[in-house]
C-alpha cells in the first residue's frame, strides 16, 4: 500500500488543500466499503517542507528554493494561475 505524504511550502494551504481532496474523494469512492480505503496511508509534512528542510536538510536533494526567490518570478506567477485552475470548483466537481 502506497504511502502519500502531501506537502507545500509550509503546509498551511496547497498541501492540506490536496490532503483534504484525496482523503474525501477515498471515503466517496469507498462509501459501500466502509471502512476500506485505496489510501489509508495519507499524511501532512508539519510546518512544511520549509521546516523539514531545516531541520533534516540531509534527507532532501536540490536543496531549498523559496516559493518567491525572485530567479523564478515567472514560474511562481504561472504556478499561482495553474492553481486557480486546477482548484476552481469546475474541476473539483468533475474530478473522477
Amino acid at each position: 500500500m502506497p504511502l502519500i505524504i502531501f506537502h507545500c511550502e509550509f503546509s498551511q494551504k496547497r498541501g492540506p488543500r490536496a490532503f483534504r481532496t484525496l482523503r474525501n474523494k477515498d471515503r466517496e469512492f469507498n462509501a459501500r466499503n466502509w471502512p476500506h480505503l485505496d489510501f489509508p496511508e495519507i499524511y501532512m509534512l508539519e510546518e512544511g517542507y520549509c521546516a523539514f528542510y531545516a531541520k533534516f536538510p540531509e534527507l532532501c536533494e536540490g536543496g531549498y528554493v523559496r516559493m518567491v526567490d525572485k530567479a523564478f518570478k515567472l514560474e511562481y506567477a504561472q504556478a499561482k494561475e495553474n492553481d486557480k485552475i486546477l482548484w476552481g470548483k469546475k474541476y473539483l466537481l468533475n474530478f473522477q
